[in-house]
């Protein structure tokens, strides 16, 4: 279904469709295309305010975890950069 939904809507037009759209695709209902809908709204809120960080010297990445150095608890952190450092 998921790809039925991605062949008629691309898939940078996900985000901006409406409930009536969502509802009136085949096989999705009202609590389906309300979820659909709120997930992507979640994902807005989220990520409104990030910003990529460029990251040139390991001090750059110690500066960005310094909320978790101080813990007691061991912590496993990934940095997922592209090939500009961001």
């Amino acid at each position: 279904m998921a790809n039925n939904v991605l062949k008629k809507y691309k898939a940078e037009n996900l985000p901006n469709l409406t409930y009536e759209e969502l509802k009136n695709f085949p096989g999705l209902g009202p609590a389906k295309a309300c979820e659909i809908i709120a997930c992507f709204e979640l994902g807005k809120r989220l990520l409104k305010d990030k910003v990529a960080g460029l990251y040139l010297k390991p001090e750059d990445i110690w500066k960005e975890l310094k909320d978790i150095r101080e813990h007691k608890k061991e912590h496993f952190v990934i940095f997922y950069l592209d090939s500009r450092n961001q």
